[in-house]
């Protein structure tokens, strides 16, 4: 005779971040008091994300690839010859946006008036992978110009920066996957 069992499911960081790797956690108990054996299916909705055998009552499924939204994850326990098969409460998994890090450099500081200098903007997500959209450069509360990104960086030259210093930002705007960051440097020209 086969015995029910319960079976319990547990994110190990809700919510997350894009590209932040998420473990979700099955624990499946005999209600009988026994250990069940055999395997659980890890499901996003009726998608199948993975399979696990169960060690000691638990079986863990590890991913780095739910996309920005909020996602119902179930686990579903196959039974044994011994144990009933069950399925697990939702866990409503919320993936955000991942926090981004801009960094931003001059090619020449101080510089010389008319000559060209170069800023360029790298920007990092948290989790890795590489941010996409646009930075735009700035002068104090002055648009110098907006740079797409090409694999995290973003460059920006100019021979028209006037002698004195000045306030260079570099605002990444973010997009569905990154959120918005920036950066300033003080750049002198003599």
């Amino acid at each position: 005779l086969q015995a029910p069992t319960t079976n319990t499911l547990t994110s190990s960081v809700n919510p997350s971040s894009y590209n932040q790797s998420v473990t979700f956690k099955a624990t499946v108990k005999g209600m009988d008091g026994g250990m069940p054996t055999g395997t659980v299916t890890f499901k996003k909705g009726s998608t199948t994300l993975g399979t696990a055998t169960l060690s000691g009552g638990v079986a863990t499924y590890t991913t780095s690839a739910l996309v920005i939204g909020t996602h119902a994850i179930t686990a579903v326990y196959g039974g044994s010859a011994s144990f009933v098969g069950s399925t697990s409460n939702a866990v409503s998994q919320v993936v955000n946006a991942a926090v981004t890090t801009t960094a931003l450099s001059s090619s020449a500081n101080p510089s010389k008036t008319g000559n060209s200098v170069t800023f360029t903007a790298t920007v990092t997500g948290k989790y890795g992978g590489t941010p996409t959209g646009t930075v735009t450069f700035k002068n104090g509360s002055t648009t110098l110009g907006s740079v797409t990104l090409n694999s995290g960086v973003a460059k920006y030259s100019t021979t028209t920066l006037t002698k004195g210093a000045h306030t260079i930002t570099a605002a990444y705007g973010g997009s569905t996957n990154y959120s918005a960051s920036s950066a300033t440097l003080t750049q002198t020209e003599n």
